[in-house]
């Protein structure tokens, strides 16, 4: 028989409570990884973007829907199956194509609505892919500059390839010409006082014999929506709205220091000189020029200039 222990038995009542423990404690005695600060990404203001979130959405539909045509004529030119698949786009600076690049080059250019565009493969998927196509196989060393023959095959499937992407993005291109070197990739500036250096960048991914290489097409900046024509007669139920009409007499910036010490009689003189043109307003946006007059003893105004509606 074994022998009992002296020790007194604890009752399940005896344990002292249990606190739950908060998920964010459990993170922090785990040593959770912190969640990454939220990304700002940097923008000019002064090249306001031009794709909203629906244009865009629906521009990268359209290009998908060549995709699949666009990797078989690119296919057919070098003579393997391609696979692409549309990473991105991005509203960019033309100056952006050269920033990265290194001689020698696979690329090309093109016009497009009068602005020079590129298109800018690897340099080493495309002599692998050349030299697959002339000589069967891939070769060892794939960084070097491309022969007359190569460039021109090259051309012919980067040109197929732009034509379906500007075709679903609705613009056209012509005068297609295979870059080599960056002294032949020439500027955005080259169309002239009025060029525009907007581009949108398409960033595509192309995969063959299980390699995945990185491929940009920049094709001109779209151009904004048309505004819609406003309606030939006010909607009727707007008739009743009614809004503030005011005709600025002028204005004057003074300091604190004389704000202070005006006095009853002061004069002030306005910034519009007398018999001037005063700015009439509505809601506080001008849209009419005015000079001061009388009618019926009050104070009036004559309309000069009117803002037309758009």
């Amino acid at each position: 028989m074994a022998a009992s222990s002296n020790r007194p038995r604890r009752r399940l009542t005896d344990h002292p409570p249990v606190t739950p423990v908060a998920p964010e404690e459990v993170e922090a005695l785990i040593g959770a990884p912190a969640a990454p600060p939220a990304r700002v990404l940097e923008r000019d203001f002064a090249q306001p973007l031009r794709l909203g979130a629906e244009r865009q959405a629906d521009l990268r539909r359209r290009l998908e829907t060549v995709l699949h045509r666009a990797s078989g004529r690119f296919a057919a030119e070098l003579g393997r199956p391609f696979q692409i698949r549309l990473d991105g786009i991005r509203e960019v600076h033309a100056d952006v194509v050269r920033e990265g690049l290194a001689e020698p080059l696979a690329a090309a250019r093109f016009q497009s609505d009068g602005e020079p565009c590129w298109v800018v493969w690897s340099n080493e998927a495309a002599v692998r892919a050349l030299e697959t196509l002339l000589c069967g196989s891939a070769p060892k060393s794939t960084a070097r500059a491309l022969s007359e023959l190569e460039a021109s095959i090259l051309l012919g499937a980067l040109e197929a390839l732009v034509r379906e992407l500007a075709g679903a993005a609705g613009t056209a291109v012509e005068r297609f010409q295979a870059v080599t070197a960056l002294g032949t990739l020439g500027t955005w500036s080259e169309a002239g006082p009025a060029a525009d250096p907007g581009r949108i960048a398409v960033d595509l991914s192309l995969r063959a014999g299980g390699e995945e290489t990185e491929l940009v097409v920049y094709l001109p900046a779209l151009a904004p929506p048309a505004a819609e024509p406003l309606p030939e007669a006010l909607p009727q139920h707007l008739d009743p709205v009614e809004v503030v009409l005011s005709a600025r007499l002028g204005e004057v910036e003074v300091a604190l220091s004389e704000l202070l010490l005006l006095e009853h009689g002061d004069v002030i003189p306005l910034g519009t000189p007398e018999g001037g043109m005063l700015a009439v307003t509505v809601d506080g946006f001008e849209f009419a020029r005015a000079s001061l007059g009388t009618s019926e003893g009050r104070l009036a105004v004559r309309l000069t200039e009117v803002e037309s509606p758009g």
